[in-house]
């Protein structure tokens, strides 16, 4: 692929991604939306609960889709998935076509599919094309950056041009992501997945001159019929540098497990098949990994999205009574800092993730869940206040960016590029659990403290529930410890 293509590709995979924020700004209409179809608290959380499970469980059809039929199919038919369905709900608003609670939750099931297939099919393109260069976390954090800063993006445009007006908000966004998901469309270049090779298969990196790693545990080729590992003869030795790098290559030799100081580890006898396998795992072989439950269980229990979902009624029980402009501007300000907070963290962690050494990279999955559990325990003591608030959204959603960019980056370090999509699908299908789990909890305990009233206005409004997540996100941070320690006795 020339550079042009590649560049081109990444622009227009950003600007797909940019058209993505409806989940994240769904506080913005939601009160709208529950007044004019007589919705309930409850009601709301069950759609936006929905909507961003079906965000996760799609990943089930778009990561084989992907794989399969290739990314830019996946981006049209995302596309038209998710205008489609934006669509159905301005109609549903309008009172144009049945807006039943059930109605509409079938609504939002198109646009979570369609934007996770939107996703999904941007973000392997990012992959792929960009794999293995020497800023390649800088590039998909900046994409990660792109597609986290939507929501900030379509909260001013919102203030601005749509303040009470959901009707036209929900045609601009039907409209704005079919168009440039369809440019995009025109503008990518697909190219085909280049190996990546699991790092404990990997001969460690020399500091010194080439000759520190003994030349006898340097293999030479053998003939193509039986092409194993072997040890060879005491005082063999590697005629030059260019042999060197002959051998350690991936594509030209086998290769032994060795530790840095150029002891020899273990000598087991590896076909090419088993080599193969080990870089790219299968979907089989992804299920049957130690590592890939704990992994995978990390995102069931992770808590932020439902903050984020039910963040105007925390605002409302925290500011008591607020006028509708007060509480508006709140939660517009509120939105805008969410959504800056987790772009920061989804933009640092692939960064960060590549100087890292490979038997250390889950330790910022580790710190993000302390990040979002510390707001959630003071929440959970029932303390209020705007300056609470304001620590609580940038320090859960900073660290739900790091954890969920942890996610991708660490899904192509532990499984490889060619099976990249399906691993993705994988271990986030589980984390709708999860999120409704959450909602129905907070919905369930906000409208028994509301009460035979639609509004709760004192703290205990959300302390209850939050003491329920603070549980769930302990057992994050406890499972992100082991993905560490597995990871980490893996590299011995």
């Amino acid at each position: 692929m020339q550079n042009w293509q590649r560049w081109t590709t990444f622009g227009a995979c950003l600007a797909s991604m940019a058209t993505l924020g409806i989940a994240s700004t769904f506080s913005l209409y939601s009160e709208d939306l529950k007044s004019r179809l007589s919705f309930t608290s409850s009601d709301l959380n069950l759609i936006s609960g929905i909507e961003l499970a079906t965000e996760d469980l799609s990943f089930l059809l778009a990561g084989p889709v992907v794989d399969k039929f290739g990314s830019k199919f996946a981006l049209g038919f995302g596309a038209i998935l998710y205008s489609l369905g934006c669509f159905l709900v301005q109609l549903a608003y309008r009172g144009s076509i049945l807006g039943t609670k059930f109605t509409v939750v079938l609504y939002y099931i198109l646009i979570g599919s369609g934007s996770t297939c939107v996703y999904l099919a941007a973000l392997k393109l990012i992959v792929v094309n960009f794999a293995g260069l020497a800023y390649e976390g800088v590039i998909m954090g900046l994409a990660l950056l792109f597609f986290s800063l939507s929501p900030m993006l379509l909260a001013q445009i919102f203030s601005s041009f749509f303040a009470g007006k959901v009707e036209g908000y929900l045609t601009f966004l039907a409209v704005a992501a079919l168009v440039i998901n369809l440019l995009s469309l025109l503008l990518t270049f697909e190219s085909a997945a280049e190996p990546t090779v699991a790092p404990e298969l990997c001969l460690p990196d020399n500091t010194g001159n080439k000759t520190d790693i003994p030349d006898e545990f340097l293999i030479s080729d053998t003939t193509e019929s039986s092409r194993t590992l072997s040890i060879p003869t005491e005082g063999k030795v590697a005629t030059s540098t260019q042999d060197y790098e002959r051998r350690s290559s991936v594509e030209e030799a086998d290769i032994i497990d060795v530790v840095r100081e150029g002891s020899l580890r273990s000598t087991p006898s590896i076909t090419p098949s088993k080599l193969h396998n080990g870089s790219f795992m299968t979907p089989k072989e992804i299920l049957r990994a130690p590592i890939f439950w704990s992994f995978a269980l990390v995102f069931v229990f992770i808590q932020g999205f439902t903050y984020n979902l039910n963040f105007i009624q925390i605002l409302q029980a925290t500011l008591q009574e607020p006028n509708a402009m007060t509480l508006s501007d709140q939660n517009t300000r509120h939105v805008t800092i969410m959504s800056i907070s987790q772009s920061m963290g989804r933009f640092l962690a692939p960064i960060l993730l590549q100087r890292v050494s490979g038997s250390y990279k889950p330790s910022l999955l580790c710190i993000a869940q302390v990040l979002i559990l510390a707001p959630t325990v003071v929440l959970a003591q029932g303390v209020s206040g705007e300056s609470i608030l304001y620590f609580a959204s940038t320090c859960i959603q900073f660290g739900l960016g790091l954890a969920m960019a942890s996610h991708l980056v660490l899904t192509k370090d532990f499984f490889g590029t060619k099976y990249y999509a399906t691993a993705c699908a994988f271990s986030i299908a589980s984390t709708p659990i999860g999120i409704l789990t959450s909602n129905f909890v907070f919905g369930q305990l906000y409208d028994r403290e509301a009460g035979a009233g639609t509004e709760c206005l004192n703290a205990n409004c959300y302390s209850k529930a939050f003491v329920i997540f603070s549980v769930f996100q302990g057992i994050a941070l406890c499972l992100s410890l082991v993905v560490f320690y597995l990871r980490w006795r893996k590299s011995r």
